[in-house]
């Protein structure tokens, strides 16, 4: 969803955020940027069984969460094919 507002019913707890990434090729590298095009997180997709959604736990490559903002992502499927798009995460104080 758009914006993803981190309280989902896909939230386990305040340290377990989720977002999904559906309708993914079956292997897929998934690059997510900060608006100013920083390098947020890669995530690479191999589900063998052809499972189309992929995951991201809301943290950076430093392993800390992300911020509010607008976020870009990129979707390269294995056979080159590049789908881009962006989302808005918006943190709630706890």
């Amino acid at each position: 969803p758009d914006p993803y507002y981190v309280r989902s019913a896909f939230e386990l707890g305040p340290s377990n955020k989720v977002l999904r990434f559906v309708n993914v090729p079956s292997q897929a590298i998934i690059r997510i940027y900060s608006l100013n095009g920083t390098l947020v997180r890669v995530i690479e997709h191999n589900d063998v069984l052809g499972g189309a959604e992929a995951t991201w736990d809301l943290r950076n490559r430093n392993n800390q969460f992300v911020a509010s903002g607008v976020y870009f992502y990129v979707v390269e499927a294995s056979n080159g094919e590049k789908f881009t798009g962006k989302f808005t995460v918006v943190q709630f104080a706890r």
